[in-house]
């Protein structure tokens, strides 16, 4: 009787454990990223854990102070954010030379889910360089978690597809959206130039806070206050007409280039990477235009 009890034991446990990894393997990212069940799980509560410890600030050190009424109102919603946060920005950037109200860009990568803010250096080098016609260079300011992805590598080509985009898109002051239903946001200007030219789709893709997308970047509510106030400034500051944002499928390094070359975005990825590349060398935001169904890059 003890041999057939530790039999049966043995099969069931076997059977247990067998579907679980079988659960697994369907649920789990593939290759190209197709579905992410398990893996976003993960991701986004360990990105919800650290929300409040990887930001620019280190954390929120106030609560919010807005009662629901004016929290309806985006004006006051963002001027209570700014009241509270600035300080904290201030502080951070002061560390690394920078100032609150510089121009900036921003990077997004899909695979490594990470967007990066560069800021423009204001010193006496930048300032010569300026003088001199050469162009100046940004210095790296934060890299956030995005705790909010859908979709898979590849670029948005239509409306209800589910993917966020990939490409070179400007953000202006008319982008800005402070009474998001996820907290802070800001369009990000798909479809653009590019986007149009090849008849692709799509509206309404944000920037904004909450941990949920369907084609947006979710930052969580702590992280898109940084994010948020220091576009807001650099857009108002007057020395900023538009916030460019790099969107990657990943970092495009060659190594990288090369564990994706049968992908049919392959051809697509090459003319993003000339833009990667760019900023990689020169530290500056080029000048991009559309030629010919291409971006092309320029100081």
């Amino acid at each position: 009787m003890n041999l057939k009890f530790t039999l049966i034991i043995l099969i069931f446990t076997t059977v247990l454990v067998t579907g679980s990894i079988y659960f697994l393997a369907f649920s789990t990212v593939n290759a190209q990223g197709v579905t992410r069940v398990v893996v976003d799980a993960v991701n986004q509560s360990i990105n919800m854990t650290n929300s409040k410890k990887n930001g620019l600030t280190g954390s929120v050190a106030e609560s919010r102070n807005i009662n629901s009424s004016d929290y309806k109102d985006g004006s006051k919603r963002f001027a209570e954010v700014k009241k509270r946060i600035t300080p904290h920005l201030e502080n951070a950037l002061s560390e690394k030379s920078l100032n609150i109200g510089s121009p900036i860009v921003l990077r997004s990568f899909k695979q490594e889910r990470e967007l990066e803010m560069w800021m423009l250096l204001e010193n006496k080098e930048n300032k010569e360089n300026k003088e001199n016609l050469q162009a100046p260079c940004y210095q790296h300011v934060h890299t956030w978690s995005i705790a909010g992805l859908s979709g898979k590598l590849g670029p948005k080509l239509k409306e209800g597809d589910g993917q966020s985009p990939e490409g070179f898109y400007d953000i202006k002051v008319g982008q800005l959206h402070p009474s998001s239903k996820y907290h802070l946001a800001f369009n990000v200007g798909y479809p653009n130039a590019f986007d149009k030219s090849l008849e692709r789709t799509g509206s309404f893709i944000m920037v904004h806070g909450s941990t949920g997308s369907i084609g947006c970047l979710a930052m969580t509510d702590s992280y898109i206050e940084e994010i948020y106030t220091l576009v807001s400034a650099a857009l108002k500051g007057g020395k900023q007409s538009s916030v460019q944002l790099h969107m990657f499928p990943f970092h495009m390094e060659t190594e990288n280039m090369s564990l994706h070359q049968e992908s049919p975005h392959f051809p697509f990825w090459l003319n993003l990477k000339e833009g990667y590349d760019f900023f990689q060398s020169h530290k500056t935001v080029p000048h991009i235009s559309v030629e010919n169904k291409k971006y092309t890059f320029s100081k």
